[in-house]
């Protein structure tokens, strides 16, 4: 007969790989799914303009689209990635959210349209961010209306760091 540190043993072995072949599984199906996606859908969505336009008519009719639209042979643009965490802390709940942005150009003058990225001085701030420590006490706020009954749902239901990550992207897009 085994011992109870055995069954114990054998217990946790069992129990993680029932956890690995059901996320094994789980990443099979998403994987297939994400590629249903984006053979009927994503894939329509994305154009490469760059080498892949081999006509050289087609080629002038998307210089010259890209001029009447932005009355321009250069397009200016800005690249902002964001990121949000929620973290607790003794007797309050912090939300973070942030926003950093790189500019660029694309310059249609040559061929083929070249990309150029502008390099910041570290004096520059090319960031917003923003932080807001809330006591556990205020929580009820947040959950307002919401059927709950513990801190991690409410804190589930506290999707602030996330909209905060949002509000930092659209300052930093105006800015």
């Amino acid at each position: 007969m085994p011992s109870q540190i055995t069954r114990l043993l054998s217990g946790y072995k069992k129990a993680l790989d029932d956890s690995e072949a059901r996320y094994e599984s789980l990443h099979i199906s998403r994987s297939k799914n994400a590629k249903i996606f984006y053979n009927t859908f994503f894939k329509k969505l994305i154009k490469d303009y760059s080498e892949r336009v081999t006509d050289p008519a087609e080629k002038r009719l998307l210089k010259k689209s890209i001029e009447q639209i932005f009355e321009s042979d250069e397009l200016n643009f800005a690249a902002i990635d964001g990121t949000s965490y929620k973290d607790s802390y003794g007797d309050y709940m912090v939300f973070f959210g942030a926003s950093y942005a790189v500019r660029g150009q694309i310059s249609f003058k040559g061929e083929p349209p070249k990309t150029r990225y502008e390099k910041w001085s570290s004096e520059q701030d090319v960031s917003m961010v923003a932080y807001v420590p809330i006591p556990f006490a205020d929580l009820n706020d947040i959950a307002e209306n919401q059927f709950v009954s513990t801190d991690d749902e409410k804190l589930d239901l506290s999707f602030i760091h996330n909209q905060l990550m949002q509000l930092a992207e659209v300052y930093l897009a105006l800015d």
